[in-house]
């Protein structure tokens, strides 16, 4: 096993109101791999063991829009809701990171959850477009949820032997929390100079999907354990707003309105676009990514197959400096990738 496994388990039985108020009661276990334990550790971070959530958990989640009917939809939705919350630094944080820069890498984490349905909607790769419709808003709304969790895998499970003796009444959990469902959604909003940046599923597969991303991760052997954390790091370096005169802002303008922006970091190496959700309230989707990628490095990724829609033009000289500083940035991160290995052992 390498992974950690997070069991969830929820069904209609456990939906009930207060006056006009609805909720649902997720219940929630963690098996810690504790082989896994030398990845918690960073060369200025050195994780607590004691902090991790151990016992079974009683998540008390109530709807701020309370549905008329309960249908297995809602269920789907609360058990992606409730996975990201008992994992994230701003929720439970059931793996006790100390450092909102840490999280678990989603490459170690596996999800089992109760309803088959809940499956599709964390992991989307591959799922048809009626799906989604079928949810209609629950769709969107767990949307980013589903991208923190980006690279987790994710299956169903009818085994709830961890959780039947806590079925009953007045049982006592090791772990009992309780949330509105819109602030599992809102607390990871990322505050930048512009606003808040919703990251959602489609904006992490956006940027895990670009050419060079893919070209990183299927010829250069690059890992990315959080892909979430990727596009957050991204936003980080934006530092300058595209309003006007430019035709890559112009085409996304024609598809998704004339509101949306770009931003760019200081030597326009990333660029980011944006639409507005709530221009009242300054919070902004992520919609995509463009990477601007050097000479030498698009010779490479074209000689793979990739990017061969960007035209490779440049004097002989510009080539060959850029090369030179390919090769060398190659031997930094085999150095730098050589020594984390170091640091863990």
């Amino acid at each position: 096993m390498n992974h950690h496994t997070l069991h969830i388990y929820t069904d209609e039985s456990h939906f009930f109101t207060k006056g006009e108020d609805s909720f649902i009661n997720v219940y929630w276990k963690i098996d810690f791999n504790r082989e896994l334990d030398m990845y918690f550790h960073k060369k200025k971070y050195k994780h607590d063991f004691s902090m991790f959530r151990d016992g079974v958990g009683r998540l008390e989640i109530r709807f701020f829009r309370a549905p008329n009917k309960l249908k297995s939809e809602h269920i789907a939705y609360i058990e992606t809701l409730a996975a990201k919350h008992i994992v994230s630094n701003s929720g439970i944080n059931a793996f006790g990171y100390s450092d909102d820069n840490q999280s678990i890498r989603r490459d170690q984490l596996h999800i089992e959850v109760s309803n088959p349905e809940s499956v599709n909607l964390i992991d989307r790769k591959g799922v048809d477009q009626e799906f989604f419709n079928r949810f209609s808003a629950l769709a969107a709304l767990s949307s980013p949820a589903a991208g923190y969790l980006y690279g987790a895998s994710v299956s169903m499970s009818t085994d709830k032997s961890w959780v039947d003796s806590y079925l009953k009444e007045d049982s006592v959990f090791e772990n009992y929390n309780k949330v509105v469902d819109i602030n599992i959604i809102s607390n990871d909003y990322f505050q930048t100079a512009l606003g808040k940046m919703i990251v959602d599923y489609r904006s992490v597969e956006e940027w895990m999907n670009s050419e060079l991303m893919k070209f990183q991760l299927e010829v250069e052997g690059a890992i990315v354990p959080r892909p979430y954390q990727a596009v957050l790091e991204g936003l980080k370096k934006m530092t300058n707003i595209v309003y006007k005169n430019s035709k890559m802002l112009d085409k996304m303008r024609e598809k998704f309105g004339h509101d949306c922006l770009m931003l760019t970091d200081d030597d326009h190496l990333l660029m980011i676009q944006v639409m507005p959700i709530d221009p009242s309230n300054n919070i902004y989707k992520v919609l995509g990514v463009r990477h601007h990628i050097p000479i030498a490095k698009l010779e490479r990724m074209q000689a793979h197959g990739f990017a061969l829609d960007i035209t490779l033009d440049a004097p002989k000289e510009v080539l060959e400096a850029s090369r030179a500083r390919y090769e060398s940035g190659l031997k930094r991160t085999a150095l730098a990738r050589e020594n984390s290995k170091k640091h863990r052992k």
